[in-house]
């Protein structure tokens, strides 16, 4: 049996933000286990919590996707949502206010406290992004997003950003070109190839009040098409808009998942010196929503 705890994250109430099952494993516990439990639940992300021998790290955690096609899942290197709700995870079994988690880029910090019954806010210090391709949204991407050429912003700039994981992020004009797009996947593999693993559209404004932008997360190679809350791609996100002075920062607010009714807020802080960003953090609620244990495994 696997004992697991399943949290929303991200979520300003519970049943919204991003699932979550985090699962505690021994050592020794098949890959072809964890891709067939993550592929069964079809979460965007499941994870699995286990010893670390990393120096500094509490835990490591291993993140699955579910996948198309017979290898049902796929493990990759960094998420957001999956490593807060792991710390969390982590925290409550070991009742510390911070938690360093050995992933695939690193050990990675998270610090959480108490906002509720079972609910805590958690802050992750994020691998700082790198831009690795830059360049100005045509026609062909907007047919492919199922949004109005007219709607990309001529201003700013598409960019391929890679923190871990990669994203494309797309400026459109306004919220409600974000809301009404209706992505051709098949399209955006072929023009963004896996640079677009996340394809994340903004546009300032937003639906809830204090919001500061409005964003989708498009996964064209997942079988989650798309993420109701994406902290990887949040990260390069708030980095972005203040880098090229949409917001002023140093703090961004970020909404996403209204579109699949999974309402979700992300918090960014960067640190830029100089001219250069230094520090990138994403915090948000975590929910405990229940335990159980997963019995049929032979």
């Amino acid at each position: 049996m696997l004992p697991f705890t399943w949290v929303d994250v991200f979520a300003p109430k519970p049943f919204g933000g991003n699932q979550l099952a985090v699962f505690t494993v021994p050592d020794g516990t098949p890959a072809a286990l964890m891709r067939q439990i993550t592929r069964e639940l079809s979460h965007s992300e499941t994870t699995f919590l286990q010893p670390s021998t990393a120096p500094g790290a509490d835990l490591r955690v291993r993140i699955f996707i579910p996948v198309p096609g017979p290898e049902l899942a796929q493990e990759i290197p960094f998420a957001g949502h999956p490593i807060l709700g792991s710390a969390c995870v982590a925290a409550l079994e070991s009742g510390h206010g911070a938690v360093t988690l050995e992933t695939g880029v690193g050990i990675v910090p998270v610090t959480l406290s108490p906002s509720g019954p079972n609910a805590w806010e958690a802050r992750m210090a994020q691998p700082l992004p790198m831009v690795t391709r830059a360049w100005t949204a045509d026609e062909a991407l907007a047919e492919a997003l199922g949004v109005p050429a007219a709607e990309l912003r001529a201003d700013l700039p598409v960019e391929a950003i890679d923190n871990g994981m990669q994203t494309v992020i797309i400026p459109l004009a306004t919220v409600d070109a974000v809301r009404s797009a209706r992505p051709n996947l098949a399209a955006l593999r072929r023009l963004l190839g896996r640079d677009g693993l996340c394809t994340l559209v903004f546009a300032p404004g937003g639906l809830a009040p204090g919001v500061d932008v409005h964003c989708r997360v498009f996964s064209p190679f997942d079988l989650v098409a798309e993420d109701p809350a994406t902290g990887s791609a949040n990260g390069p996100l708030g980095e972005y808009l203040i880098r090229h002075g949409v917001l002023p920062g140093p703090t961004v607010r970020s909404e996403q998942g209204h579109a699949v009714g999974r309402p979700s807020r992300l918090d960014i802080a960067v640190e830029r010196t100089e001219g250069r960003t230094c520090g990138v953090y994403v915090s948000g609620s975590v929910r405990l929503l229940g335990r159980g244990q997963f019995t049929a495994l032979s």
